[in-house]
């Protein structure tokens, strides 16, 4: 902690005062030289256990501990983006910065104090470096009846009261929505996150389109990334091939560059790692019986320290694949949060954190819904078709599964964005079919003839095969898999997981006995297959975007044409600042940011690999291609450096046939899909619109028109949330 000047005359100051009394404040200061060579922030503690300058979050003597305990702490760390630094940010600017701080009064205050920074600066023994004992240590919430106390987190020993790590906001101003999150100075209007000056100032203005130009959004899509930007509570649907992911990628982006913190969850491990996300469950920290248990029992792991910390440290939630979403796994998800951030006296749905929701009800529904009760975690038994029983609780019904049929939804008051243009499909007549079958429409004779008649551009030896059941997918693959005579070369994937200390909240994924609720566990349902094994001959799909420039991207198809022997010289690399680095074996070089870790992951694979060969791939676009190992990652925690979750793999699965659900976000080009055994809704509508163009799709078997009918609950919801938007615009 930094040196602080104190005469004698205000260490006699009356440092009891109630709050709001006027008293002398003492003057702050700080030199370069107080700064320890290693600190990256100086975290400025006003009011907490021992107010002053730190150097470090966490440890003995770290601002963490100044503030946990403490009601209405206040504190700050500059340089105020989370990526800065004092060196990147200039050191002398940034000590004024925290000087300035720690010397402010109420009148002039621009930090979003709400009038508790003046006087309430307890006066510590001059040049002490260490917090007094921890018995004198009494944090004010003691004094506080316990149904007006915040919402607490653990520490080892005992719960503490609710901070939000680094951030300028106080949990009133952060959850609470009091002030603007972007000035931290104006009132919001209720239920705002941005004040008005903010939203309508140029500087934001230009952000938003900045980032819109990068990812060349169309106004339905920047509409949608404004509304984000805004603060408010955001669900984007569309047909499959509008560009949610883009919008997506955009949003994370412009949250990062205005220093917000958004997680990103899904429903699926698949779907997950496909967003760079991870899993509800792992974020929640369920294993797999405790997400189907009931509230009491999930809000009391919100109390967890690892569990609260990754939702304290959330600003924007956000979920993907919303479809895939049970009602009840929304409703435990927020009940949990409420828990976790809220006061008893000001509930909030996700303990008022921000939440962008994307998906197509009309897609992919709730796998398995309803197999415990949501008030006693009891399994539920269904007696009934559409209908399941708690003996305590009575019965839950089938069409309440969605996740707009949760409490929760309604209460989140969302801004609905619809997105209509389709990027996907280039063939008007496709699109048209694709718009009928996604509403449940029947379609014409000529529609049915276009989708089943033999098209010369689908090859049928080479084509995918799309199913909805696994079974028959496993046996087409299998039997093609047989009917080759040349040898079997296995490989086997390497998971890996690359854990700092200063994210505690993944410290259980280094454990063996809890892998279940672990990080790498998500790593069960990843796209890059456990055991793949290749033989010469055999029909393969890309699982990585190797090369978009040569069209080597997810879901191109090949055929393994020969193996390649594995050479140093050409094991894929890490790419360096040289200009003389350039890849003379055709080696391909690893250029992102975590490209050090990634090579060394492909070189374990290679040292673990019973077949020292990669495959030849020759694409049907007429690239011919040797596939190396490739490292999947995905960036765990909020601080830098991040952890890192891993798994290496050759990039390729058996091209023969794939599930219609694992093809959820694929584009291909060369498609025979059957259709007759499809068991739910929108599952015909996905795997129909997996193709660009007609003349890529062969449809053998059509669904019966009952089973093209959307659900009519979702139909209903689509209808009233969107037709009443068109309404209002008409009106208004």
């Amino acid at each position: 902690m930094g040196k602080r000047t104190v005469d004698a005359a205000e260490l006699d100051g009356d440092t009891d005062a109630p709050m709001g009394a006027e008293v002398a404040t003492p003057s702050w200061t700080l030199t370069r030289a107080h700064i320890p060579a290693t600190a990256k922030k100086i975290y400025c503690v006003l009011r907490g256990h021992r107010p002053g300058f730190y150097f470090e979050w966490y440890g003995a003597n770290g601002a963490e501990k100044q503030v946990s305990g403490f009601r209405d702490n206040l504190f700050v760390s500059f340089p105020r983006s989370k990526k800065g630094s004092i060196q990147s940010s200039g050191a002398e600017h940034t000590i004024r910065d925290a000087v300035n701080y720690m010397n402010h009064s109420a009148a002039g205050c621009t930090y979003g104090c709400g009038s508790k920074c003046h006087g309430q600066t307890p006066v510590p023994v001059s040049g002490s470096t260490q917090p007094p004992p921890t018995a004198k240590m009494k944090p004010i919430a003691q004094a506080v009846p316990a149904e007006k106390r915040a919402p607490s987190a653990p520490s080892d020993r005992e719960s503490q009261s609710k901070t939000f790590g680094n951030v300028s906001r106080t949990a009133a101003h952060e959850r609470g929505h009091a002030f603007c999150r972007r000035c931290c100075n104006m009132r919001t209007v209720a239920g705002e996150r941005l004040c008005q000056p903010c939203r309508t100032s140029k500087d934001f203005q230009d952000r938003i389109r900045a980032c819109a130009d990068d990812f060349s959004l169309v106004p339905e899509q920047l509409e949608a990334l404004r509304l984000v930007a805004e603060g408010k509570n955001v669900f984007v649907t569309g047909p499959a091939g509008t560009g949610k992911s883009r919008i997506l990628g955009a949003v994370r982006d412009l949250l990062e560059k205005e220093d917000l913190s958004c997680t990103v969850v899904a429903p699926t491990g698949i779907a997950a790692l496909a967003v760079g996300g991870t899993t509800i469950h792992t974020y929640a920290g369920w294993s797999v019986r405790l997400a189907q248990g009931s509230l009491e029992a999930v809000c009391e792991v919100a109390h967890q320290k690892q569990v609260w910390k990754r939702f304290s440290d959330t600003d924007v939630l956000i979920i993907d694949e919303i479809s895939m979403v049970e009602a009840n796994m929304l409703t435990r998800l927020s009940a949990m949060m409420d828990e976790a951030l809220s006061t008893p006296d000001d509930l909030r749905p996700f303990g008022g954190i921000q939440v962008f929701i994307t998906g197509d009800f009309l897609q992919l529904p709730p796998v398995q819904p309803f197999q415990t009760c949501l008030e006693c975690g009891d399994d539920l038994k269904q007696e009934q078709k559409d209908a399941y029983t708690c003996p305590r609780h009575g019965i839950s019904y089938d069409e309440d599964k969605w996740a707009f049929r949760s409490p929760v939804w309604k209460a989140c008051n969302f801004a609905n964005v619809q997105l209509h243009n389709i990027h996907r499909q280039a063939d008007a007549a496709y699109t048209t079919i694709l718009h009928s079958i996604r509403k449940g429409r029947p379609l014409s004779m000529q529609q049915e003839k276009a989708l089943t008649s033999p098209i010369a551009g689908v090859d049928y030896d080479k084509a995918m095969k799309l199913s909805p059941k696994r079974r028959e997918v496993d046996l087409i693959n299998d039997s093609h898999m047989q009917a080759l005579s040349s040898p079997l070369r296995k490989y086997r994937c390497v998971d890996d997981f690359l854990w700092h200390p200063h994210h505690p909240e993944y410290a259980d994924a280094a454990e063996p006995d809890k892998k279940s609720r672990a990080p790498l566990a998500s790593l069960h349902n990843h796209r890059y297959e456990d055991d793949l094994e290749l033989r010469e001959g055999m029909r393969v799909l890309l699982l990585a975007n190797l090369d978009i420039e040569s069209g080597l991207v997810n879901g191109s198809q090949g055929r393994v044409v020969s193996f390649e022997a594995i050479a140093d010289e050409r094991m894929p690399r890490a790419k360096t600042k040289s200009s003389k680095d350039a890849a003379s074996n055709g080696e391909i070089l690893i250029s992102h940011k975590n490209r050090h870790y990634a090579a060394d992951r492909i070189r374990d694979f290679r040292r673990r690999a019973t077949d020292q060969f990669w495959p030849v791939v020759q694409f049907d676009n007429g690239i011919k291609r040797t596939i190396f190992a490739d490292c999947s990652i995905t960036e765990l925690g909020k601080i830098e450096p991040y952890s890192l979750l891993s798994r290496t793999q050759i990039p390729l699965i058996a091209g023969w046939a794939i599930t219609i659900h694992k093809s959820q976000g694929m584009t291909l080009k060369n498609v025979v899909v059957n259709l007759d055994q499809c068991f739910a809704p929108g599952q015909a509508y996905v795997a129909l619109s997996r193709a660009k163009l007609l003349t890529g799709m062969t449809v053998q078997t059509m669904p019966s028109a009952s089973r093209l009918k959307p659900d009519r609950i979702v139909e209903a919801f689509m209808e009233q949330t969107f037709e009443r938007m068109v309404a209002e615009r008409c009106t208004s």
